[in-house]
């Protein structure tokens, strides 16, 4: 989605999609959607493959384990903190991932630190507002539907 770009840097809308459902339903249906869409970005991405899919797989993970046992996050100021919770740590393992493949010789030296704290903390906010917006838009939809 290059028309969305801010700073070079672009949303990740299967990011977004994955985070909601994980935060709102769970379930091992949400793993294996993670998988695949991981493996999909892993098919047209530039980085050692497998990256994307381990990170979808871990964020979700991490997301149902912190939301159910952590806190429970039923309210939408829960869902919402567990949504930063998750840009954060998807952002980090990704960037943290890749450069260990670089590290085990798989590709080229890699900038970490220029890398997080320039692109990271960009892609942090966007992802973190486009998953709110997207968060809020289904609970208006899910609310207009269940009243029927």
């Amino acid at each position: 989605m290059p028309h969305l770009a801010v700073f070079g840097v672009f949303p990740d809308i299967l990011l977004a999609a994955i985070m909601i459902l994980a935060v709102i339903r769970g379930g091992k249906w949400v793993f294996i959607l993670a998988f695949f869409s991981g493996l999909a970005l892993d098919i047209f991405s530039n980085h050692p493959f497998g990256i994307y899919a381990l990170d979808f797989i871990l964020l979700v993970w991490l997301t149902e384990y912190v939301g159910k046992n952590i806190f429970r996050a039923t309210d939408l100021s829960g869902q919402i903190s567990l949504l930063a919770i998750a840009c954060v740590v998807f952002t980090s393992l990704n960037l943290f991932l890749i450069k260990v493949f670089y590290w085990l010789g798989l590709g080229n030296s890699l900038a970490f630190w220029h890398n997080f704290l320039v692109i990271g903390i960009l892609e942090i906010s966007y992802n973190f507002i486009l998953a709110v917006l997207g968060l809020i838009i289904f609970k208006k939809i899910h609310g207009l539907f269940a009243a029927i």
